[in-house]
């Protein structure tokens, strides 16, 4: 109000001198008269109240600016609270969704199709793969053949002992770490062999099972041999040879499908077939069993419905020479992906 007042007094002042200059004579032969004196006093008293006016005016506007620039700050100090209270409330309930949907689909069964690529060219398997092929060769054209291991054409025979030891029983271990590990200490192959058992002992994995390239006495057979006629070299193929509960080990850490997410996985080829009474028989079993390799993709059936199709897999050597496969389950939509 009072900056309002000075305005319309500095208005009329102004206005007043403009007349009054029209009226009067300031000079009066080179000097200033009464009425110039005045004038010129009038000149500086508005000078004056303008810089005055426009001083405060300047002041005005600097605590305006100031009194904005707080509100803004206060206003921004609360929407990041807002989107910091947000982003907590999301991850809660993102937190809340991953519970439920490891609750909706846990890991409660197990079942894997796989096929082992087992090195068949050698002096032993002669007789056997003469055999098959010559079969073969008169009933079929294909270039896979796939027959039971418990076959009576196909099948290695009682007498046929080597063969029958090449194709089983070969164990298939899985083991699942919800948090990577390295995969070349884990299989222990540059370091000792107790040193590797330790570094499991003191990382165990947090889920286990194993499936075998033999029926268990329990379960339906569902194993058979595949022949290839143009290598003539043979592997073994399981189809949804479900795992053994006996092997199941746990430490709760990874209990549902949604664990998988960024885990890790070993799978680990163990033969237990043994030729004792010839040592030389028993050396190249060992080399077949050695070399032992997965071919195509490892399919896991979880839950009796959710299939997950595993390739890449990186190959290493454990300790004692068996073959260990390597994968890391990925993340986001390239995980979802494997599942469908």
């Amino acid at each position: 109000m009072v900056l309002k007042i000075l305005k319309v007094i500095l208005l009329v002042t102004t206005s007043l001198l403009g007349v009054y200059g029209t009226t009067h004579d300031f000079r009066k032969r080179g000097k200033l008269t009464r009425s110039g004196l005045l004038a010129v006093i009038g000149l500086i008293f508005s000078a004056i109240v303008a810089v005055a006016l426009q001083f405060v005016e300047f002041n005005k506007e600097e605590q305006a600016a100031n009194v904005a620039k707080t509100e803004l700050d206060a206003s921004t100090a609360r929407q990041n609270a807002t989107l910091q209270r947000t982003d907590q409330a999301n991850k809660t309930l993102e937190r809340v969704l991953q519970d439920i949907d490891r609750g909706l689909r846990p890991i409660t069964t197990a079942a894997v199709t796989f096929v082992l690529d087992l090195p068949t060219n050698t002096p032993r398997m002669a007789q056997y793969r003469d055999r098959v092929k010559h079969a073969v060769d008169q009933e079929s054209s294909a270039k896979l053949v796939l027959f039971p291991q418990q076959s009576n054409r196909l099948g290695p025979r009682h007498e046929e002992e080597f063969a029958s030891a090449v194709f089983g029983p070969i164990e298939l271990h899985f083991e699942f770490y919800r948090k990577p590990v390295d995969p070349a200490l884990h299989a222990g192959s540059d370091i000792q062999l107790a040193q590797a058992a330790n570094a499991i002992i003191q990382n165990p994995p947090d889920l286990t099972f194993s499936v075998f390239t033999a029926a268990l006495p329990e379960s339906i057979p569902n194993h058979e041999i595949e022949y290839d006629t143009e290598s003539g070299l043979f592997a073994v193929e399981g189809d949804n040879v479900e795992a053994d509960r006996k092997s199941w080990r746990t430490t709760g850490s990874l209990l549902a499908i949604p664990d998988l997410e960024g885990a890790q996985l070993f799978i680990t080829l163990h033969s237990f077939a043994e030729l004792r009474d010839d040592s030389d028989a028993e050396r190249e079993l060992e080399g077949i069993q050695k070399n032992a390799d997965i071919k195509r993709d490892v399919v896991l059936h979880l839950n009796g419905g959710r299939n997950c199709h595993i390739t890449g897999l990186q190959r290493f050597k454990t300790a004692n020479g068996d073959p260990m496969f390597a994968f890391v389950f990925p993340r986001g939509d390239d995980f979802n992906r494997l599942f469908q």
